[in-house]
């Protein structure tokens, strides 16, 4: 894997990860990229949504991150796939995990769904 560098040879990136191009339900036919994340410790899968407010975080997720609602901030209901979900925001350090070089490290916000149990 090769790292992007200017033209003067100086690093533009300092880490690289494969990812998978691919749907990321059976039902979708819409290839979208995934990469291994960690959620504060929790590792798992995310996939790029360019057109995202918020990064969503699994209500499972959440649960075992020991997230309490009173430590949010409240929020507008938001349209996610069809769904009008109701949820609170966060602010959680996450890594994006480097194969090549360094992982790079950011506090997003994520919205935490409170999903009801047909969802």
């Amino acid at each position: 894997m090769m790292l992007l560098q200017f033209g003067d040879g100086k690093p533009y990136a300092t880490g690289a990860t494969n990812y998978q191009y691919r749907p990321v339900t059976e039902r979708e036919k819409t290839p979208r990229i995934v990469v291994s994340i960690l959620i504060d410790d929790v590792r798992t899968l995310a996939f790029v949504d360019t057109g995202g407010v918020y990064a969503i975080c699994p209500p499972d997720i959440a649960l075992e991150l020991n997230l309490a609602s009173q430590d949010g901030i409240p929020t507008e209901p938001i349209l996610w796939r069809g769904n009008i979900l109701r949820g609170t925001l966060y602010r959680i350090p996450t890594t994006i995990i480097a194969e090549t070089g360094n992982s790079l490290r950011i506090v997003p916000t994520f919205f935490v769904p409170q999903l009801t149990p047909n969802q």
